[in-house]
């Protein structure tokens, strides 16, 4: 009987070197989809985080400005012979007695700045009538003082003519009438006095891409302020007409840059400021992402230039009524 062979059929475990290489490739392919995915995840992410700052600072900045403008001209007391109708404009310590300025600073960065001024009399500048005057002390008799305190800014009116001084004392009881001022003249009988409390100015404008309030730095990733002056037809009339920028051939052909130069009712026909602030991503994007755009509809173009294209922008518009100019149209 022959011998018969078997062949014995042993099983193979594991994997085999195709299925590792499959294996390998799968998983390369996986690993890839995911952080495509990871990175396209935290690139918006990014953008989205620098976005919410970017809109944080605009609105900060944008409430700023607002809140200042609405004070303008506080402590100049709508009645007859108005503060606002003097003519020239009186200055002290280097301010003068306008509500708002504009400096028009081009449509790029930084754009424009605006300086707001108003007192800060818890009487809110009432006036009150000069009634003596003692030259060799710097000694006014007033009706009633009650509206006046040391270090306040002091504003004369007679008539048009107006000038500003500083109060360096006052009469206590029983009498509320002596004012004492760093100048006086005899001429000052019969004007009306107007204490107006600290009289401030602050002074906003864009540098290096912060917001600054009279040179010190405020708000963080600011491109741009874009202010213009909204004009009536008349200083009586409180419906804006016109909207300009602060320049020479404005509304009416008037000198906007130039405030002090035009008549009480040319420069009292501004009613309203409408402000814009650009705000920017602190993000630089790989790619250009942003071009040229408009402050606001039909306002100026913002220009977007060079490496500020690889920054995204955010823009915060509003209108804000000057009410002290406002109220005081039926003395205008």
């Amino acid at each position: 009987m022959g011998l018969h062979k078997r062949s014995v059929k042993l099983d193979q475990k594991g994997f085999g070197l195709v299925e590792l290489m499959v294996a390998l490739v799968v998983g390369l392919v996986t690993s890839l989809a995911i952080m495509e995915v990871f990175v396209g995840f935290e690139g918006q992410k990014r953008t989205t985080t620098a976005g919410a700052d970017a809109q944080t600072n605009g609105t900060v900045a944008l409430y700023s400005i607002t809140r200042d403008l609405q004070m303008a001209g506080y402590g100049l007391i709508p009645e007859k012979d108005s503060p606002l109708e003097c003519n020239p404009v009186p200055t002290l310590d280097g301010i003068n007695l306008l509500p708002v300025r504009i400096a028009n600073g081009g449509s790029g960065a930084g754009g424009d700045s605006i300086a707001i001024r108003f007192g800060r009399s818890p009487m809110a500048g009432v006036p009150t009538t000069v009634v003596g005057v003692t030259v060799a002390t710097n000694t006014l008799t007033v009706d009633n003082n009650l509206g006046c305190q040391v270090g306040d800014a002091a504003l004369f009116i007679n008539g048009a003519v107006c000038k500003m001084a500083h109060v360096t004392g006052v009469s206590a009881a029983p009498t509320f009438t002596g004012v004492t001022l760093d100048a006086v003249a005899a001429t000052d009988v019969g004007s009306k006095l107007s204490c107006l409390g600290p009289w401030q100015q602050f002074a906003y404008d864009v540098t290096a891409g912060n917001l600054r309030v009279n040179a010190d730095p405020r708000v963080s990733g600011i491109f741009s302020i874009q202010a213009q002056y909204g004009i009536s037809n008349a200083s009586s009339d409180n419906q804006v007409a016109c909207w300009t920028d602060a320049v020479a051939g404005g509304c009416g052909g008037a000198d906007w840059s130039n405030l002090a130069s035009l008549a009480p009712t040319v420069r009292n026909r501004i009613k309203a400021v409408r402000i814009a602030i650009i705000a920017r991503s602190e993000l630089r994007e790989r790619d250009p992402v942003s071009g040229d755009f408009d402050a606001w509809t039909g306002g100026p173009a913002v220009t977007i230039a060079g490496e500020d294209r690889f920054y995204r922008y955010r823009v915060f518009e509003t209108i804000i009524p000057l009410r002290n100019t406002v109220w005081a149209k039926e003395t205008l």
